[in-house]
């Protein structure tokens, strides 16, 4: 199960440096390695945590090693990391709703690590060092795109077209204006001209 969450972040690193370098399949790759992470913790998050083998999900023996607090600390860190990998896909695709699915995200992780810790305080137990680092990653990830501007993310998307990334960055902020829309469209085509012709 660590190859499938190393080829996600893998790829969302990938899709990163391509957007840097204004490839036009960034978002793809990015979309893609964001949406196996958040898939794979928000359905099996129980079980890496717990090293169960992706074979043994199923088996009755692969739980003998674990109890049902284990598995719901799982359950609530697979919720909270898949929600704050969709607030960083909606912020970094500029989509409606970003704000509030990193806050959420964030407040939910949070909300975990307050759990997870009191737990562990109680239990006396040092579970919670399996998730140390992936929480961490994740409250960095949520705070970064949370302070970043979409309109220096269109910078940082789009610097090398400045005319398209003023057509965006109006448009972004009056989406229902007609007359954006338009120049947007017109920068639009203008910007894959100009990579064709690269």
């Amino acid at each position: 199960m660590k190859k499938i969450e190393m080829t996600g972040a893998l790829l969302v690193l990938m899709g990163v440096v391509m957007s840097a370098t204004g490839s036009g399949s960034a978002g793809a790759v990015l979309g893609i390695g964001i949406a196996l992470l958040a898939s794979f913790y928000f359905a099996l998050s129980f079980a890496i945590v717990n090293d169960i083998p992706l074979k043994g999900v199923l088996k009755r023996a692969s739980y003998t090693s674990t109890n049902k607090w284990r598995i719901l600390s799982g359950v609530g860190f697979g919720l909270a990391a898949s929600t704050l990998l969709v607030g960083v896909l909606f912020k970094f695709q500029l989509l409606p709703g970003a704000g509030i699915m990193l806050s959420a995200g964030m407040g939910y992780m949070l909300l975990f690590v307050v759990l997870l810790v009191l737990f562990s305080l109680v239990r006396k137990s040092l579970f919670a060092k399996v998730f140390v680092v992936r929480i961490v990653v994740l409250l960095l990830l949520g705070t970064a795109m949370s302070a970043v501007h979409s309109e220096d993310l269109i910078d940082w998307r789009y610097g090398v077209y400045p005319d398209f990334a003023a057509a965006y960055k109006a448009y972004h902020k009056n989406p229902k204006s007609e007359a954006h829309w338009e120049q947007f469209q017109i920068e639009y085509e203008k910007m894959n001209q100009q990579k064709s012709m690269e």
